[in-house]
C-alpha cells in the first residue's frame, strides 16, 4: 500500500473545530473510519480529531431532557448510572456493541454518523424519540433521528457539519423500554436484527397509552414500525394484543438477504424480537403477559 500524506488537526474546542473543518473527515473513535481507510473506501486528505473537545463528552439530564455528547463512548453509555436509570434500553444497546475494545473506543456520535442499518444504539435512540444536535459554520440545528438517515452510510449532514450531541426525554414512571439484539455470536457480531421498544401504560385501566417500536437491519435505514405501534395504543395489556403487534412488525419490515441472513429469516426473527422486547419492557414496569 502506498503511503499518502494526510493533514491531521486536533482542535480543543468547537470554535477551533469550525475553523479547521473544511474538507476534513471527522475522527471520533476511529472504529469505522480506520477500517474504511484500510479497505480504500475512504481516502481523506485531512482528518479532524474530535477527542480533545470537552463539550462533546457530557452525559446530563436537565428539565427532563437527557443529553449525551457525541464523543461519549459506548462503554461510558453502558456504565452510566444516569442512563441506566433514565434510558436503560440505550445502556443495554451500548453494552452489546462490538467487543470491550470497540466499546472503549467507539462513540455514540460515530455510531449515528456511520449510518449503518444494523447499528445497535440507533434503534434504542429512535425508540426514545431522540433528536440529533449538529453544528456547522452556519450554527447549531436539531434533526429528528427518524429524519437523519437517507440510506446506508448516508445522512442529511451538510459538508462541515458535525454531530455534537443526541437528546431525548427521560423515561417517566409509567414508561419503560428494552433492547434486544440477535446476532451470530455474543461479541464482535453485526446484528442480524435488533429491536428496541419504549412503552407507556395506564396502570388504572391496564392499557397501553404510547408505543414506539424500532428495528435495525431490516431496511436501508433503522425504522419505526408505526402500524405495529398503533395496534398497541389504547388497547388492554394482553398477550393477544402484543402478538398482533409483533405480527404487524413482521409484515412491516422489508429485509434483504445477505451474507449474515436471509430476508425470510430476518422477518421471522423481527416478530420474535418485538414480542420479547415488549415483554421485557412490561416486566420493568412489574407487568407480565
Amino acid at each position: 500500500m502506498l503511503l499518502i500524506s494526510i493533514e491531521y488537526c486536533r482542535p480543543q474546542s468547537l470554535s477551533e473545530l469550525h475553523a479547521v473543518a473544511d474538507n476534513g473527515v471527522f475522527l471520533a473513535g476511529g472504529t469505522d473510519l480506520l477500517v474504511q481507510m484500510r479497505s480504500g473506501r475512504k481516502r481523506p486528505q485531512k482528518i479532524v480529531s474530535l477527542r480533545d473537545i470537552r463539550e462533546l463528552k457530557e452525559i446530563k439530564c436537565e428539565q427532563g431532557m437527557v443529553t449525551v455528547g457525541a464523543m461519549v463512548t459506548h462503554e461510558e453509555v453502558f456504565t452510566s448510572s444516569l442512563l441506566r436509570e433514565q434510558a436503560s434500553l440505550l445502556a443495554e444497546a451500548a453494552g452489546v456493541v462490538g467487543s470491550p475494545q470497540i466499546r472503549n473506543r467507539g462513540t455514540i456520535g460515530g455510531n449515528i454518523a456511520n449510518a449503518s442499518p444494523a447499528a445497535d444504539t440507533v434503534p434504542a435512540l429512535m425508540a426514545l424519540d431522540a433528536v440529533v444536535e449538529v453544528a456547522g459554520r452556519t450554527g447549531i440545528r436539531e434533526i429528528a433521528l427518524r429524519e437523519f438517515f437517507l440510506g446506508p452510510g448516508k445522512t442529511v449532514l451538510a459538508p462541515g457539519e458535525v454531530i455534537t450531541a443526541v437528546r431525548f426525554p427521560a423515561l417517566k414512571d409509567n414508561q419503560a423500554g428494552a433492547f434486544i439484539k440477535h446476532g451470530k455470536r455474543n461479541a464482535l457480531a453485526i446484528s442480524v436484527v435488533n429491536c428496541a421498544v419504549v412503552l407507556a401504560v395506564d396502570r388504572e385501566t391496564m392499557t397501553f397509552t404510547e408505543a414506539r417500536i424500532s428495528l435495525g437491519a431490516v431496511a436501508p435505514t433503522v425504522i419505526r414500525l408505526a402500524e405495529a405501534e398503533q395496534l398497541l395504543v389504547g388497547q388492554p395489556i394482553s398477550r393477544r394484543v402484543v402478538e398482533e403487534a409483533a405480527a404487524a412488525v413482521k409484515a412491516g419490515v422489508k429485509p434483504i438477504t445477505d451474507i449474515r441472513s436471509t430476508g425470510e429469516y430476518r422477518r421471522d426473527i423481527s416478530e420474535q424480537l418485538a414480542l420479547r422486547a415488549i415483554a421485557a419492557a412490561l416486566a420493568k414496569l412489574g407487568i407480565s403477559l
